[in-house]
């Protein structure tokens, strides 16, 4: 515990350093990040400050608006295994991250088994923009009173988590500036480092259901990547994944909005979010699973595993 102080000027020391390097167009990042360099270094310090805090590496908080909360988001990797196709190496990060059970309360899930991937988190709400999880909750949980009854606050309280997905733009395009809404990111990701979880920012989905939104995306893309780029923080680029020539509807539902899903929840496939097969790889909710695992297969490998036990 005497090597906090240290640990925790260095988190901030790397986080304010100044971007160097010139902005990357999005369309040519990465899907995964490839947590090498200063963005590497950057979450290896933030990961021991979270151990010293006492945060878990097996365990992720999802941080996002109604696409994130969605029951086609993760929560099934709790219950069943993927239809793996060519990623059954990914079920090493299934098994980290799923070994770590919470309270049976923290989730509502058909197997009754609650962990990272079937958290119901409070910092995952169906019309949320980035501002909402630094707002204050209505009505906290238990454990989150007082001055823990701020979203991001109390989700880290709750689950002490290693790192943190973090999706937000959706629903801010249509409210915000893009200045002001990477002002809000940039205070996610201060928060989350103080507090020792990596936060990985994730670029938004196409938006289909109008030609005004739909020009937003690439802007607010843009101010994710510059803000994952200043703070060095990784960027997980789910829009780049769903732009392939195979994919259905660019992976968005009929509503223009949401992803879709192999089966579409209907006969006779059903809801198939977690089909990693060339069929099922064509629907933005499995691609969704997939960059997930990805994600935090690398964070597993060369941060968790490698740089903090």
């Amino acid at each position: 515990m005497r090597l906090l102080p240290a640990l925790t000027a260095l988190v901030f020391s790397l986080s304010v350093l100044p971007a160097t390097a010139a902005a990357t167009p999005v369309a040519r990042l990465p899907v995964v990040p490839p947590l090498r360099g200063a963005v590497g270094d950057h979450a290896r310090a933030i990961a021991a400050h979270g151990l010293a805090l006492g945060n878990d590496d097996h365990v992720f908080a999802k941080v996002g608006d109604s696409i994130t909360e969605s029951g086609s988001f993760l929560q099934d990797l709790a219950c069943q295994p993927a239809d793996w196709g060519g990623w059954r190496g990914l079920r090493s990060a299934r098994h980290w991250f799923g070994e770590h059970t919470l309270p049976r309360s923290y989730a509502s899930v058909w197997c009754g088994r609650a962990n990272s991937f079937s958290r119901a988190s409070v910092t995952a709400v169906a019309g949320w923009d980035a501002s909402m999880a630094l707002g204050r909750l209505a009505g906290p949980p238990q454990g989150c009173d007082g001055a823990l009854a701020h979203p991001l606050d109390c989700e880290y309280h709750l689950l002490h988590p290693g790192a943190a997905l973090v999706m937000y733009g959706t629903n801010d395009l249509e409210r915000f500036s893009p200045r002001r809404f990477g002002r809000d990111l940039g205070r996610i990701v201060a928060r989350s480092s103080a507090a020792g979880v990596i936060p990985v920012l994730s670029t938004i989905p196409p938006r289909l259901d109008s030609r005004r939104y739909g020009r937003r995306v690439a802007v607010f893309n843009r101010a994710i990547a510059a803000v994952a780029r200043e703070k060095r923080v990784p960027l997980w680029n789910y829009w780049r994944s769903l732009q392939g020539s195979t994919m259905v509807n660019h992976g968005i539902s009929d509503d223009g909005i949401h992803p879709n899903i192999y089966g579409d929840c209907r006969p006779p496939l059903g809801c198939r979010s977690l089909d990693f097969t060339a069929a099922g790889l064509r629907f933005g909710y499995d691609q969704r699973n997939l960059g997930a695992l990805r994600v935090l297969d690398r964070l597993r490998q060369r941060i968790f595993r490698a740089g903090s036990r």
